[in-house]
């Protein structure tokens, strides 16, 4: 091992050893969880007790529903397009947590939503989860390269049926849970902050019309005290 790898590994080693007892059992845990061997399969090398099966098998993927703008009424639910995040509307088709991807126009981006949401036509949404949880389904979506199953030619098209007969690992059920179990919490406070970051946003759009008319005056000395602080 060269100078570099060394201090990566005394790195990574003085990282773990200043982790506390509770995330070190959780490392232990997760690292029993994989195999020790690996076995051939029609994918090439594979941890045992690992599956190579379809893309079908681990879950479902189905085409969004249609919502002409005409027929749109502001609300609190997150509208997906192909693109991406679309606006609100006063109704939902789906429960959280949702993953979405482009089906027409703009191919290869996967959303999650952590609330009930609308995916529309121009989308593919994950209706069940069959044998992986949401987080994984997230990430393995994100780790295809699904511009290169395009099957549009003047239009970007992804084939759901298409898809669902790729070939993929499955990871055994408890390697699975573990990882829903730990991506969770994350995912959570990525939630949260992004409600935090809204409120913000609210609050400098009510706030600043009012300082640039005069309307509300900035104490100075506030500010230059919380500086001094």
């Amino acid at each position: 091992m060269d100078a570099g790898g060394r201090a990566r590994s005394g790195t990574v080693a003085e990282s773990a050893g200043a982790a506390s007892p509770e995330i070190l059992e959780q490392l232990k845990a997760t690292a029993a969880l994989f195999p020790d061997s690996l076995v051939d399969s029609e994918l090439g090398e594979v941890p045992e007790g690992w599956e190579v099966a379809m893309v079908g098998d681990l879950f479902e993927l189905h085409r969004g529903f249609d919502l002409p703008k005409k027929d749109r009424k502001d609300g609190d639910y997150p509208v997906f397009a192909a693109g991406g995040y679309h606006g609100q509307h006063a109704e939902f088709k789906m429960e959280p947590p949702g993953i979405i991807t482009g089906r027409s126009g703009v191919i290869g981006n996967v959303y999650l939503s952590l609330e009930k949401y609308w995916p529309l036509n121009t989308t593919l949404y994950v209706r069940e989860f069959k044998k992986c949880g949401p987080y994984y389904t997230y990430f393995y979506l994100l780790g295809c390269d699904l511009n290169a199953i395009n099957s549009g030619s003047a239009v970007p098209s992804l084939n759901r049926n298409f898809v669902h007969t790729l070939l993929c690992f499955i990871p055994n059920k408890e390697l699975l849970n573990e990882f829903e179990k730990v991506a969770m919490p994350f995912f959570e406070k990525i939630k949260c902050g992004d409600i935090e970051a809204e409120k913000l946003s609210l609050l400098r759009d009510s706030l600043l019309p009012k300082l640039l008319s005069g309307e509300l005056i900035a104490d100075n000395r506030l500010a230059h005290s919380a500086v001094v602080a």
